[in-house]
């Protein structure tokens, strides 16, 4: 697994843009054919539990309008490399929309293109935003009101909600990147970026490793500085579970702000440097999560415990070096 992730360095570099630039490919190799898109499904969560939901090949997703509540927004949750319906982001993150009992739910589930090699998969993600981006087209036609639409992405999650949001024929409202995959992006595939939704958030806590360290929000928040060791993360072997410890906390971190939306605060600065010294000049502050505002723009640096509850709410804006 470790040689077929260092294996990006070798792909091919293209331009990244900001629209759709999906092309089908029936015989690749190196990324998903049009029929192995066309696997993809989106669930449908029914019921308060992860348990009761239907499920859709995108071709066929306009069935799933037969469960949506129009006065409700949707949450769209898309999950990151290797992860499935069943893996521990999809659980902690669907769990407490379905606790909160106020929103459309619903799940990418392209877990057989996530499964595969991390180029394969990485080469990928166009492909499945566009062919989710299309299907959601589709709702949209039939009647899903697209302007209460959040889309939530974890990892390689995130980067095919910016390649969704490029290749809707709708502008999505907002974006939620939880520490967007960085090998291969930006210079080499589609990065979430600015303009892919009317806002994009993002979270790092993982910057410059798993994460991305490239700035392309229109809010971004650093908790902790936004790059490993997130507190309460150890020094672990590359690719081993515990090794991707602060790349997680995006999607914990995501997770405890949708049942205390102010669980995050942070404050407007140009470093974290800068924060940690005091010398930020402003006193700009922003909830970061599930409450974050639409009209939070810049970067934001804070503080969070090393073990679940993670939020200090405004105690989190001071800086302690204990932590």
């Amino acid at each position: 697994m470790q040689s077929s992730w260092l294996l990006y360095f070798c792909l091919p570099l293209v331009a990244a843009v900001t629209n759709c630039s999906y092309t089908p490919c029936e015989d690749c190799t190196i990324r998903a054919t049009p029929d192995e898109l066309a696997n993809i499904s989106l669930r449908f969560y029914t019921g308060t539990n992860l348990d009761n939901y239907e499920e859709e090949l995108v071709g066929n997703a306009v069935n799933l309008l037969n469960y949506f509540d129009n006065s409700k927004p949707t949450a769209f949750y898309v999950s990151g490399w290797t992860e499935s319906p069943e893996s521990s982001s999809v659980r902690a993150v669907v769990s407490e929309y379905l606790k909160r009992g106020d929103h459309n739910v619903l799940l990418a589930d392209y877990r057989y293109i996530a499964a595969k090699p991390y180029p394969f998969a990485a080469m990928s993600v166009p492909g499945v935003g566009y062919t989710v981006a299309q299907a959601f087209n589709e709702l949209v036609k039939n009647g899903l009101n697209s302007s209460l639409l959040h889309v939530v992405g974890h990892s390689l999650g995130a980067q095919i909600s910016g390649n969704f949001g490029k290749c809707t024929d709708f502008i999505v409202p907002r974006i939620t990147g939880l520490d967007p995959a960085g090998p291969a992006f930006y210079y080499v595939i589609e990065n979430l970026m600015s303009g892919d939704a009317d806002f994009v958030e993002i979270i790092y806590t993982d910057a410059g490793i798993y994460g991305t360290a490239n700035n392309s929000g229109d809010a971004s928040f650093y908790p902790n500085g936004g790059t490993r060791l997130q507190p309460g993360c150890n020094l672990s072997l590359p690719l081993s579970d515990d090794d991707f410890c602060s790349h997680h906390r995006s999607w914990q971190f995501y997770a405890e702000s949708l049942q205390t939306e102010d669980a995050f605060v942070g404050q407007a600065c140009n470093s974290y440097s800068n924060w940690t010294s005091g010398l930020c000049d402003s006193n700009t502050t922003a909830v970061m999560g599930y409450g974050t505002s639409t009209t939070a723009k810049g970067k934001f640096y804070f503080q969070t415990n090393s073990v679940s509850p993670y939020g200090r709410k405004t105690e989190g804006l001071t800086y302690d070096a204990s932590i």
